[in-house]
Formats: structure tokens, C-alpha cells, sequence
């Protein structure tokens, strides 16, 4: 998402397809150069592990969640803004640095000392109606 941003994309809400959980693909070949390091990528049209409906625990970078109140997604820097990361998410609204994440909200308006809070995705994530799902429980 980071690297998108950062690209030039435009993130809107309409483009967010879901929340990446914990596996993190690596590089199908290796280095020939000894302590080279190599990071693996998702190459357009490949799958990745994401929930697209349902809870799970995040960051939050600023603000003080709400039960079921918003969640905004940073989309560019604001230096008022000192914890605002590119790409993490936060409670609060910042203009045209952050954008509302469609039916997503917090589930409740607990956060621990991590700044760990628990949001829920409402509705299946799709961002393009045309592709076919492939969904497996």
C-alpha cells in the first residue's frame, strides 16, 4: 500500500480491497551474491492473503478510536500530524491526507498501550465489480 502511495497512486476508497494479515510472501529465487538481500514483491494480477470482511487488530497511528466510528487511511504526509504514517491507519480525519475507508469501523473504543484497536469490515471488500471472487473457507 506504502510503495502504491508513494508510486503516485491515487488511493480512494473505492480502491481498498482489503487489510494484508500476517503472511508476507518472499522472493521465489535467491541472490547468487552472498549477503545480498532480495525482498519479495506482489506482481499486479498475483494473489495475497488479505481479510476483506470481518475483525482484526491494527495500529493506530493518531486520534482515539470510537465505537463504531470511522476509520481513515493516511495518504500523504503532514508534518502537524508527527505519527501520521503513509499507508497506517488513524481514528481521526486529516483533510486531504487521509481518506475514509468505507464500512470499515472500530469495533469497539478500546485501544491498549501499542495503540492496538480491534475494526470491523462491514461488507466484503471488491474494488473492481467486474473480477469473479475466489473466495475459500
Amino acid at each position: 500500500m506504502t510503495d502504491f502511495i508513494n508510486g503516485g497512486g491515487t488511493m480512494t476508497a473505492a480502491l481498498f480491497a482489503g487489510i494484508a494479515v500476517e503472511e508476507v510472501k518472499t522472493t521465489g529465487s535467491f541472490p547468487s551474491t552472498p549477503g545480498v538481500d532480495v525482498v519479495g514483491s506482489y506482481p499486479q494480477g498475483d494473489y495475497a492473503d488479505a481479510l476483506n470482511f470481518g475483525s482484526i487488530m491494527v495500529t493506530i497511528n493518531n486520534g482515539t478510536p470510537v465505537s463504531q466510528a470511522p476509520l481513515y487511511l493516511r495518504i500523504s504526509a503532514n508534518a502537524v500530524v508527527p505519527n501520521g504514517v503513509i499507508g497506517g491507519f488513524e481514528a481521526v480525519a486529516d483533510g486531504v491526507h487521509t481518506v475514509e475507508l468505507t464500512g470499515v469501523v472500530f469495533t469497539t473504543g478500546s485501544m491498549d498501550s501499542n495503540n492496538s484497536a480491534e475494526i470491523t469490515l462491514l461488507n466484503r471488500s471488491r474494488p473492481n465489480p467486474s473480477e469473479k471472487e475466489n473466495i475459500h473457507d
